[in-house]
């Protein structure tokens, strides 16, 4: 998204053309055929080599679909490896021979046409697009995960959310002129070598109007093939382009709104993986990400199929849905002609029921809704707090802020760089956009470039805040910290206590951020080995720790475990158990059992009470560590039998001691 987009080698559409042919480039006379499929479909790859023609239709997305020119003699060679792939729509081969084999052919479904010239191909081609069947992009929110799916879910469920979120920040973001003659300069260069479409693209410029954008979008030309795809695959990039176009979009299905309640159908072909999550979705909820379209006519719907033969790895399913304009917040939908509705992208809905019917027709009921179902207010809730985002407080920020959080670095990086590029000089918002790029590049590890957006951030600040101004110290501690990652101890050391300086004129000696800023300085100084001068800060920031945090914070938990260290350093060992434990049950209260730090803390413990000879209370935290593998590790797993046959040395040395005694 900078200012001059890098236009690569990427196909912007959804279909795409492969043409293999081991004599393309010794036939002149193909180029003019090639400028004609070009304008019928954008992206053409072109092979010579037959296993780099394959490698690539495996290469691309299972959303993509490829539709395949191949000459009969190199058809009868590879057909047999690509045809099941989901990537590959349709086959059409030329130059057939006069002995063609009749069953071979019966074998393969997607083999559309066959001619004995290539020249026939291309009306034959423009002819099947009017029959493409659309891509859903279809995230699901499942409500009742089992223990053993958590984590998959949990992932599924916030790609779910995550969808949502951008779309409503996308709509709220205000529209600037610049915006529209980048998405306008984007479609130039990806279609710079096909004319009817830079026709079109010139048309739009001159001609478009907000209240055209439902015209504009169903007809099948440059803006409505790009934006489906971007919607498809979530091109964070492209979509934010197009913001004004799904801005003005939505604004028409809200003013032509369908009065009623009305019961639609849809067909789609999906894969068995991808049925099997709509099943495992029963009672959650999906979104569809594209605009997509449905029929008033369960025949006229399930008549799209015609008669097509599938694999083992595809099935028909028919959408059956109800919608209510009546329900609050629901995505608009509106008639587009007599017989078929639009639903705006991003729709929610409620999967009621999946079955099979006698036609092996999969059949799934679903009900248009909202995010403010009872089942979703809450998650969103959730994650609009945890990435920190307010539908009400919408600025230039907002939309690079919730993919840092998002943890898209990629798109938000570009994010900030777009505005940056777009913002006048003295726009009060660049020390913001500085500061939050100096974030990204610190999470991307590339301290350096992380500490130059800081400064930049920095000295504009200081000429405009107030010396004690917070925001200064964070700042600072923020340059502290990528001095301390690159290890340039004395530098970071001199950050922090300029942030320490700030936050004791701003608060006195008395506020959580000294403590926090003390913690780090003693980080620093241990790396000096000034163990003395390290727990001096550690003991003046557990104090103030202890003051403004709960008892089961994990801060406090990770401050205990650092003075730990310090009198590990000065072999107080009494000391260094009296700091584990307090962090240990910090931990216990605060985290599941099984995390990590609990594990490290109680091995700690348990060899510095070996090392005291203190055998019987070494096996007590040996014990501990052995009854959380049994939960969560098998009984072969190496830690689990190095740590018992440490607790049955233990127990073997302590019997012979008191043997001996």
């Amino acid at each position: 998204m900078e200012k001059s987009l890098i236009i690569k080698d990427l196909n912007y559409e959804r279909l795409s053309l492969v043409w293999f042919d081991y004599q393309i480039s010794h036939l002149p006379e193909y180029v003019n055929l090639q400028e004609k499929l070009r304008n019928t479909i954008n992206y053409l790859k072109i092979f010579e080599n037959l296993d780099q023609c394959e490698q690539y239709i495996r290469s691309i997305s299972d959303n993509d679909r490829v539709i395949i020119i191949i000459n009969y003699e190199s058809a009868e060679k590879i057909i047999s490896h690509i045809h099941s792939l989901r990537q590959v729509d349709s086959i059409y081969i030329y130059n057939i021979d006069e002995k063609i084999n009749k069953k071979w052919i019966e074998k393969y479904f997607k083999i559309k046409c066959m001619v004995l010239e290539l020249d026939e191909l291309v009306p034959k081609i423009e002819l099947k697009l009017n029959k493409i069947d659309e891509s859903f992009a279809i995230f699901s929110f499942k409500t009742n995960i089992n223990q053993d799916q958590d984590q998959s879910i949990t992932e599924l469920n916030n790609q779910f959310l995550y969808s949502q979120i951008i779309m409503d920040c996308l709509l709220r973001i205000e529209n600037n002129l610049s915006d529209r003659t980048q998405l306008i300069s984007l479609c130039q260069n990806i279609y710079k070598d096909n004319k009817i479409q830079l026709n079109h693209i010139e048309e739009f410029e001159k001609n478009y109007t907000s209240n055209q954008a439902l015209s504009w979008y169903m007809k099948d030309i440059f803006l409505s093939k790009i934006l489906n795809k971007a919607l498809s695959i979530q091109n964070i990039d492209i979509l934010f382009l197009y913001r004004f176009f799904l801005y003005d979009i939505r604004e028409q299905l809200i003013q032509n709104q369908y009065p009623s309640s009305i019961h639609l159908y849809r067909t789609l072909i999906i894969s068995n993986d991808e049925l099997q999550i709509l099943k495992d979705t029963i009672n959650g909820f999906i979104t569809i990400n594209t605009f997509f379209t449905a029929k008033c006519n369960r025949q006229s719907a399930l008549d799209e199929f015609d008669q097509l033969v599938l694999t083992d790895n595809l099935q028909r399913i028919l959408f059956e849905i109800d919608a209510h304009p009546q329900v609050d917040n629901i995505q608009p939908f509106s008639t587009i002609n007599s017989s078929e509705i639009l639903f705006m992208s991003g729709s929610i809905f409620h999967l009621d029921n999946i079955i099979l019917n006698d036609d092996q027709l999969w059949i799934i009921h679903m009900t248009l809704t909202n995010f403010n179902h009872e089942n979703l207010i809450t998650q969103f809730d959730c994650m609009n707090k945890k990435i920190q985002y307010n539908k009400n407080q919408i600025n230039k920020l907002t939309f690079g802020n919730i993919l840092w959080k998002m943890n898209k670095l990629d798109e938000a990086e570009k994010y900030y760089l777009y505005m940056i590029d777009l913002l006048p000089n003295n726009d009060l918002n660049l020390p913001d956009l500085y500061y939050n790029l100096g974030h990204i590049y610190s999470d991307k590890k590339n301290y350096d470039l992380s500490l130059k957006w800081y400064n930049k951030s920095l000295e504009i600040w200081i000429k405009i805040l107030k010396s004690n101004d917070p925001d200064l110290a964070n700042n600072y501690n923020a340059i502290a910290t990528n001095y301390l990652n690159k290890g340039d101890y004395k530098q970071a050391f001199d950050s922090f206590d300029k942030a320490l300086n700030i936050l004791r004129s701003a608060y006195g000696d008395d506020h959580i951020s000294i403590a926090m800023c003390l913690n780090n300085m003693g980080t620093v100084i241990t790396t000096e080995k000034n163990y003395s001068k390290a727990l001096d800060y550690y003991l003046k920031a557990l104090t103030l720790f202890q003051k403004y945090l709960t008892n089961n914070n994990p801060n406090l938990a990770s401050l205990h475990c650092n003075i730990s260290t310090i009198y590990k350093h000065l072999n107080q060992i009494d000391f260094v158990l009296e700091h584990l434990n307090y962090a240990l049950k910090i931990y216990e209260n605060s985290l599941p059992l099984e995390y990590s730090n609990i594990i490290m803390i109680l091995k700690n413990i348990a060899f510095l009470y070996e090392q005291k000879e203190d055998y019987h209370q070494a096996l007590i935290y040996y014990k501990k560590i052995s009854d959380i593998y049994q939960q969560t590790l098998t009984l072969t797993d190496p830690v689990v039998v190095q740590n018992e046959e440490k607790i049955q040395y233990l127990l073997t040395f302590q019997h012979e001691k008191h043997s001996f005694n």
